[in-house]
């Protein structure tokens, strides 16, 4: 899948003054496909992204998208309880966070956050 980034405009933070234009979202959708394809993600896998609110989220799903995976977007308030019970019957690759909040999360998949990534 191949997006036309330049008609993107801008894409806002709901919860601080950060904004993405077209070419920071390419930059960072490029990283993010990178990131994915070094873990190994497939047309086959599924993602979920367990953030919301930032452009980075657009980021994500546009990453997952352009690999071909699925993308499962969750509320971030979900609990740890609910979050255990959708991975079990989702089972998905890879869940997709901003801040280090699933402490006491059961999943046997692997956990990317991307704060920490994107410092590395």
């Amino acid at each position: 899948m191949i997006i036309d980034y330049k008609n993107i405009g801008i894409i806002k933070s709901l919860s601080s003054d950060k904004s993405w234009d077209a070419s920071k979202m390419q930059t960072e959708v490029a990283n993010r496909v990178q990131l994915l394809l070094e873990s190994n993600i497939t047309n086959k896998d599924k993602i979920i992204i367990f953030h919301g609110g930032e452009p980075e989220f657009f980021a994500d799903l546009f990453a997952i998208w352009e690999i071909g995976a699925c993308a499962i977007c969750l509320n971030p308030k979900t609990t740890i309880k609910e979050l255990d019970i959708i991975c079990d019957f989702v089972k998905p690759s890879m869940i997709l966070i901003l801040e280090d909040n699933l402490m006491n999360l059961n999943s046997p998949c692997k956990i990317i956050n991307l704060s920490i990534e994107k410092n590395k």
